[in-house]
């Protein structure tokens, strides 16, 4: 089980109000709160020659469902931050 850093409200206003969680979906703050303080479950690190990107990977669980039911569907949750510092989830076809 995955410890909650920030609650469901504090992810919905992150969500709609501008900032670098602006126009996600509302779990996507919830993950970035993990990543930040344990980590993710796994990376995947893009590099080329101007930058590199690092895509965080979330195994979604039962606990993470009984928060946000939209993630009934969802196997893992994929994101990245840009390079102005924007939240990026990646989608993965058939996901």
């Amino acid at each position: 089980m995955k410890e909650v850093l920030i609650t469901i409200a504090e992810c919905e206003e992150l969500v709609n109000t501008p900032g670098k969680f602006e126009g996600c979906n509302r779990y996507i703050p919830y993950y970035h709160a993990i990543m930040l303080d344990s980590g993710a479950d796994d990376e995947e690190w893009d590099e080329d020659e101007n930058n590199e990107t690092v895509t965080y990977l979330f195994q979604v669980e039962e606990d993470d469902i009984d928060l946000f039911e939209e993630l009934a569907h969802i196997d893992i949750v994929r994101f990245y931050e840009d390079d102005n510092g924007f939240v990026c989830e990646v989608k993965v076809k058939g996901h």
